[in-house]
């Protein structure tokens, strides 16, 4: 026989009563709620108005109140440390607002000595020489001499360099009936005389290169030799 359904909180809320009831429902109670369709009629105004029950088995009614009284003693803490961390971060941003107004009350105003009427009859001293050079004379001068340096420096390519443009010559070469072979061949005679050195990758850039150079020119050979013999 089910045990009876007895009375186990008042809410004022359904959504509050149906997450009590998630949890009791995850800790094998079996509870139900009654009410939730007034609940979200009269939501906010009050329990009286608001009359969401939670109902639970009689047997399970001293575990769920236990329950009950757990998960309360928890949100009150997680409030309290909510609460906490926004009094520390009130308290910081105080402490860096305080500096900035001390320094804007420590203007110190002093009144003037003479009158601007009579500064501007005194006599105006003829201004000295600058102290130093001036920035603005140097910098056109730096910015030539960055221009002179970036032409005086000589572009150099790396073998992998050399290797890379002689594969994409080498593969252009089928496009324009064999025009790049030439400077694909050109490419990699001048690898042994650059500087650096060939990385495995370029070695089978530079190989792959003089095969497709290579390959025309055997093949007409092939040709000619049968049309000979």
């Amino acid at each position: 026989m089910a045990d009876k359904m007895v009375l186990l909180a008042i809410y004022g809320n359904p959504v509050e009563a149906e997450l009590a009831r998630s949890e009791l429902q995850a800790e094998g109670i079996p509870a139900r709620v009654m009410g939730g369709t007034s609940g979200d009629l009269f939501a906010g105004m009050g329990v009286g108005l608001s009359n969401v029950q939670l109902l639970v088995p009689e047997g399970d009614y001293e575990r769920a109140t236990r329950l009950l009284d757990r998960e309360s003693d928890v949100g009150r803490e997680a409030r309290e440390n909510r609460e906490r961390e926004a009094e520390r971060r009130r308290r910081r941003s105080t402490a860096i607002k305080e500096p900035v107004a001390a320094e804007a009350d420590s203007t110190d105003i002093r009144p003037a000595d003479e009158s601007p009427v009579q500064g501007a009859a005194d006599p105006v001293a003829p201004a000295g020489p600058p102290e130093g050079p001036e920035p603005a004379d140097q910098l056109p001068a730096a910015e030539g001499d960055d221009e002179e340096d970036r032409e005086a420096r000589p572009l150099t390519w790396t073998r992998d360099d050399m290797a890379v443009r002689a594969f994409r010559a080498a593969l252009f070469g089928y496009l324009t009936l064999g025009l790049t072979h030439a400077y694909a061949l050109w490419m990699l005679s001048a690898i042994p005389f650059t500087e650096g050195k060939l990385s495995p990758g370029g070695a089978r850039r530079a190989w792959a290169a003089l095969a497709l150079t290579l390959l025309p020119w055997l093949v007409a050979l092939v040709v000619i030799w049968n049309a000979i013999n």
